[in-house]
């Protein structure tokens, strides 16, 4: 397993390379040579992974992450998700998630972009992606 930085997001699976639900240890070799930068403005490739029991639960990718969900891409309209799928704004979370016909959230994947009205979508930008398995953090609890 390694980082590829054009890979697809498949929601609830993966983006980057990395698989949700793998032992984070996989991917050491792929951090041997990494620093620890606490902050540099303009790129967050990987900006956090959460762990636990050494799972793989939760990954955002920023700015730098080339692959794509669909057609959608960092920087791309949000409007490029909503056209195809219908959208609810998380205050709490800051993110957009997808929600279904009854407006529950389908878990997976969450997109990261301003909150805005609908018909703003088309000049809004996506900031980044959160991909994830809850039910890995539950059952850790």
């Amino acid at each position: 397993m390694h980082i590829d930085l054009d890979a697809p997001i498949e929601p609830g699976r993966s983006a980057a390379g990395f698989k949700i639900g793998s032992l984070f240890q996989e991917y050491a070799a792929d951090f041997a040579e990494a620093k620890v930068v606490r902050y540099h403005a303009g790129f967050n490739l990987v900006r956090e992974i959460r762990q636990n029991t050494g799972l793989l639960a939760c990954m955002y990718v920023w700015i730098g992450y080339t692959g794509a969900y669909g057609e959608a891409k960092i920087g791309a309209p949000l409007a490029t998700v909503s056209r195809m799928e219908p959208l609810a704004y998380d205050s709490g979370d800051d993110m957009y998630y997808r929600v279904d016909v009854n407006g529950d959230d389908i878990a997976g994947l969450a997109i990261i972009a301003m909150e805005v009205e609908p018909a703003e979508h088309s000049t809004t930008p996506i900031h980044g992606f959160c991909v994830h398995d809850w039910s890995l953090f539950a059952r850790a609890a």
